[in-house]
């Protein structure tokens, strides 16, 4: 008999249309407009791929700007067709607001929330080469942490987990700076919270990431073909 509940867990995406001059900007010092753009499309592209294929959970595209809205619409209806007949995730796709980072996150796992999840996952598009093992991960932590966080080398994060709404955790964060995840550790403590944490891991911000990333990439001949073309196309790798 099939399973029709809904799923009770949640994959946050929190994305950013593609457009050249608009992302990746600290890339594209190096590379051009156009490379980090589409080095940024083939990023959240295979992520929303291994999104999809998390069976049992559902996937809340959290996308900015607002006017990007039809091509995240045109890219998710696409990725229906990924898994080759499979069964993929319930997808939902959700403007940010016009608020700052710390208000857009609140607002995300709120709105994961509303919609049944009891156990978010909040990841970025700067990490394409940590997919579904990964979150896999964050979700087996929430069963018995309040907070999961995957640290990132720089001293943010690249993925927090919640079993429910904490909107105190983002608030006085010195975001884009090398405390943030000290600045959260400290605040899942004051508040009382459990927490588990995952491999430390890097993001992909600076030119130097790439040729980490294209590695790291090799020793997974399967994982994330959007972002190996790109890496090709701009030289790397």
């Amino acid at each position: 008999m099939t399973d029709c509940r809904a799923p009770t867990e949640s994959l946050v995406v929190f994305a950013k249309t593609p457009i050249p001059g608009q992302v990746k900007t600290r890339l594209a010092h190096a590379i051009g407009d156009a490379s980090a753009a589409r080095l940024a499309e083939a990023f959240l592209l295979d992520i929303l791929e291994g999104a999809r294929s998390m069976r049992n959970r559902s996937v809340l595209v959290a996308f900015s700007p607002a006017s990007g809205e039809p091509w995240f619409r045109a890219q998710c209806g696409a990725a229906k067709g990924l898994s080759s007949g499979a069964a993929v995730a319930p997808l939902h796709l959700v403007p940010q607001p016009q608020a700052g980072f710390g208000e857009r996150v609140v607002a995300a796992f709120d709105e994961a929330h509303r919609l049944g999840a009891e156990r978010t996952v909040i990841i970025g598009m700067d990490s394409p080469h940590l997919g579904p093992r990964r979150w896999e991960s964050a979700f087996a932590a929430l069963e018995d942490h309040d907070v999961c966080l995957g640290p990132c080398e720089d001293g943010g994060y690249y993925l927090i987990g919640l079993r429910a709404p904490q909107p105190a955790l983002f608030k006085d964060i010195p975001w884009g700076g090398p405390d943030v995840a000290d600045a959260t550790r400290a605040l899942v403590a004051s508040l009382g919270l459990s927490l588990a944490e995952l491999e430390e891991d890097f993001d992909v911000d600076e030119v130097e990431d790439l040729a980490r990333l294209a590695a790291r990439l090799e020793a997974d001949p399967a994982g994330c073909p959007r972002t190996r073309e790109a890496l090709t196309r701009a030289g790397i790798g």
